[in-house]
């Protein structure tokens, strides 16, 4: 018996899911990633052949060695058959280690160019769908279901060919042996399917419960580590420390429950093994006694026995394997469906250095039932320093989502230095508008390098250069070990500020001729704002620059003020942002 078949008991199954309801673009996606494992398929299953050979075989040399040489007390015979047997123990030895490496290799083989794909698709689709879909759920499939594909492949297709190839031979050649003996070892069978089964459905509904707990306490635990600073504000640590002990149990509780009802299950096939092995040796020592068989033919029929069981318990979950790949496929597959909307070509046009902005009658929804911004006109020249301001919901950020091609315009067209924006390539468009969001994101790497990650051509003689400019010395000094302080996981060493002030420097660097600021100085301290507009007003004159804010101090810079408001974009003056009270930062939409 393989090994794998207890894992494929725990596999996890989706029972709402059926094989017969399976797409076959989801097949496709298994058929077009094994092609190029193909020639190493078919040699594994040719092993099959002689694996299955040899295990009819052996038995059979111990039937010749007990009639034909051991009871006529031929010595040199004897020899002959012993060594015989050696030989084709090891060339069963060979056969079997071969296909379990070849099966392995074509699997993690499959694995890798499935994931491989999936992972570049989602990466590139739109920003849209990743706001749909939890990291955790896009992980899962990237991981565990694509994992799946890996037992499909293995246990599921090459060591089903090798079982049921195995299982006729073996059967063939006993009932050849002896009829009795072959209906008699065949009652067994039964019991064996059944328990598997019933054992098979308990445990996988005992995983399901294991699951679920599981999901319980990493989600309280990752939300109280998550929410640390606001669970010590209010003295939380108390309660939650005994909410997440009583999660704690029932997790516990649930995989002790696993464990009984899996312990079951190899005693209960072991049971009904010894059961079927004392069936055969009855049934076969009474026809040895009536002189019906001989010694020799009754060990053989022991022999294939003991080799039935192993294939005929794989055989017994094989449907758990193609279910559990089958759901997962059909998950891979819904991924993949998904397309991207936002389209670069490959090879874009490009302005002549004039990159004004020139926006006729854009339109905008997130579904066509809610239209956030209708028939915007609006014009921003070469070098102009503006503001948008707006009440929160009102479509500030959603217009910088456009302009910056997150989002396609439902109707109308943006032009940039006289090109429709969406004839630009991605790395032209990138290296002419670069969006800075509120919300910054870092890498757990330095400050220096999140500040020049994806610029293989930066170093950090540059970013020293770039910090000098903006008279930020002193403050990223106040770090540990300057710009080679390490950063942390999503950035948590450091404050608010000094993440916005990174995230500021890491565009900047980038030199872009188009910087949307959305936001992206709210948590600056004064002093460090100042510095780096002093900066903008002196070095970036020539640059566009728009800013999305709340903030009056913010407005300093900006030659124009745009008020979003009723799905448009209007100017304002400076004395109407004042009289508004517009000077209080506030959550986006």
């Amino acid at each position: 018996m393989r090994g794998g078949m207890g894992e494929r008991l725990r596999s996890e199954v989706d029972d709402q899911f059926k094989l017969k309801d399976l797409n076959k673009n989801a097949l496709n996606i298994l058929k077009n990633n094994i092609k190029s494992e193909k020639k190493e398929l078919i040699y594994a299953v040719l092993l099959t052949l002689v694996i299955s050979g040899t295990n009819v075989v052996l038995p059979i040399l111990t039937k010749i060695a007990i009639d034909d040489y051991i009871s006529t007390k031929d010595f040199n015979g004897l020899v002959i058959v012993v060594v015989g047997y050696i030989a084709l123990a090891l060339v069963q030895w060979f056969a079997t280690y071969k296909q379990t490496f070849l099966a392995s290799k074509i699997g993690y083989t499959v694995l890798y160019s499935i994931r491989e794909k999936l992972y570049k698709h989602l990466i590139n689709l739109d920003i849209d769908f990743h706001n749909k879909h939890q990291v955790g759920d896009i992980t899962s499939v990237i991981m565990n279901d694509v994992e799946t594909i890996y037992s499909l492949i293995s246990e599921g297709f090459i060591y089903l060919i090798s079982d049921v190839v195995t299982l006729v031979a073996i059967a063939t050649a006993l009932f050849v042996l002896n009829l009795r003996l072959a209906v008699t070892l065949l009652i067994t069978v039964p019991i064996i399917l059944y328990s598997t089964k019933l054992i098979g459905n308990l445990l996988r509904k005992a995983q399901r419960d294991v699951r679920e707990n599981i999901a319980q306490l990493t989600s309280g635990v990752e939300q109280n580590l998550s929410g640390i600073k606001t669970v010590k504000s209010f003295s939380g640590e108390l309660s939650q420390a005994s909410k997440v002990s009583e999660l704690s149990e029932k997790s516990r509780n649930a995989q002790i429950k696993a464990v009984a009802i899996s312990a079951l299950h190899f005693p209960i096939i072991d049971l009904a093994g010894a059961i079927g092995m004392a069936l055969i040796i009855w049934q076969g020592g009474m026809l040895l006694i009536q002189n019906i068989i001989t010694l020799g033919v009754l060990m053989a029929a022991v022999s294939y026995a003991r080799r039935i069981f192993g294939p005929l318990m794989d055989l017994s979950q094989i449907y758990t394997t193609y279910q559990t790949a089958g759901a997962s496929l059909d998950r891979i597959n819904s991924f993949l469906d998904n397309k991207q909307q936002v389209k670069f070509p490959a090879e874009g046009e490009r302005s002549e250095d004039n990159y004004d902005i020139v926006i006729r009658n854009l339109t905008f929804g997130y579904d066509q039932d809610t239209i956030i911004l209708e028939n915007v006109y609006l014009d921003i020249e070469k070098g102009s320093h503006i503001g948008i301001v707006g009440k929160s919901g009102a479509g500030k950020s959603t217009f910088i989502k456009v302009l910056g091609r997150q989002y396609n315009p439902n109707r109308g067209e943006i032009l940039i230095g006289g090109v429709p924006y969406q004839n630009y390539s991605k790395n032209e468009f990138k290296k002419i508008l670069q969006i800075l969001p509120q919300d910054t994101y870092l890498f757990p790497l330095t400050i220096w390098e999140n500040i020049t990650y994806g610029l293989k051509d930066k170093t950090l003689a540059d970013v020293e250069e770039l910090i000098s400019k903006l008279e930020l010395e002193d403050f990223f000094a106040k770090f540990e070990n300057g710009l080679e302080t390490k950063v942390g996981e999503e950035g948590k060493s450091l404050s608010g500020g000094q993440k916005q002030a990174v995230a500021i420097a890491r565009a900047m660097i980038r030199d872009p001729e188009i910087l949307i600021l959305d936001e992206a100085a709210s948590n600056l301290d004064s002093q460090i704002e100042k510095k780096i507009y002093k900066y903008i007003k002196t070095d970036w004159v020539e640059k566009t620059l728009i800013i999305v804010t709340h903030r009056v101090t913010s407005l300093d810079l900006t030659d124009k003020i745009y008020e979003v408001r009723d799905k448009g974009i209007f100017e304002i003056s400076k004395e109407e942002i004042e009289l508004a009270g517009w000077d209080q930062v506030t959550s986006e939409e």
